[in-house]
């Protein structure tokens, strides 16, 4: 073999070697929408990626802790994850429903009515996990006197510099869940019953009982209910 032929391979092998190089430094390594490592393109995350809540990674590329029912989150903390038949769940992404620290009020001692209208039909009987937001918001459009309902979408929350504002009035199968572990998230009893977004006639509301923890119905007009803002994530 000649000198020129020698250089024509070791160029070949060069161009080789930083070809694979590239392969491993330019496109990496990398998590797929499941959390596993890949270094195909088209296997990885693009910038609007979702990840599992097993294999999450902070807003600074680290990996970060699990989820977990309870912690707090996004100015809440979280009493739920959505499942396969849920409206809003993805295969392989985390979401689920946060409740607010703390019940929101009329007055500093008195719970919101559900409305001060007796005589008015809205609806909103969606019962199921996340029919609550578009429960409140037909509320809220049909009743200018929906108080528990209007509360809750004025509730606001900063944390960590990000303003949270979307919550919203639990369906009543969303305050059923909440309701029978509530005690995990808030250290005070809530007495009676909390509001639910769900409507059963002109007159009367579903509510949950946080001592027998079932659904009833109660006139709306009375107040007697706490009201729990929660919202989606």
């Amino acid at each position: 073999m000649n000198y020129k032929s020698i250089l024509v391979s070791m160029k070949q092998l060069l161009l080789l070697l930083l070809i694979v190089t590239l392969n491993n430094t330019v496109l990496g390594q990398g998590l797929t929408r499941h959390g596993q490592n890949s270094s195909v393109p088209e296997r990885l995350l693009n910038s609007s990626g979702a990840i599992g809540k097993d294999n999450l990674v902070s807003k600074n590329g680290e990996k970060a802790a699990s989820l977990v029912l309870y912690q707090n989150y996004q100015g809440g903390k979280i009493f739920y994850f959505l499942k396969p038949g849920d409206p809003g769940y993805e295969e392989g992404e985390t979401h689920g429903l946060i409740a607010a620290l703390n019940v929101v009020k009329e007055t500093t001692n008195n719970n919101p009515v559900w409305s001060t209208n007796e005589n008015l039909t809205t609806g909103t009987t969606a019962e199921g996990v996340g029919a609550g937001k578009n429960n409140t918001t037909t509320l809220i459009a049909s009743d200018v006197n929906a108080r528990a309902a209007i509360l809750v979408s004025n509730y606001s929350v900063t944390s960590d510099g990000i303003v949270y504002d979307d919550w919203y009035l639990p369906s009543l199968e969303e305050a059923l869940i909440f309701v029978s572990d509530y005690r995990k998230m808030y250290s005070a009893n809530i007495t009676f019953g909390i509001w639910t977004s769900t409507e059963i006639s002109s007159s009367q509301a579903n509510y949950i009982d946080t001592g027998s923890k079932t659904s009833g119905s109660f006139m709306k007009n009375r107040n007697f209910a706490s009201t729990v803002p929660i919202r989606q994530f």
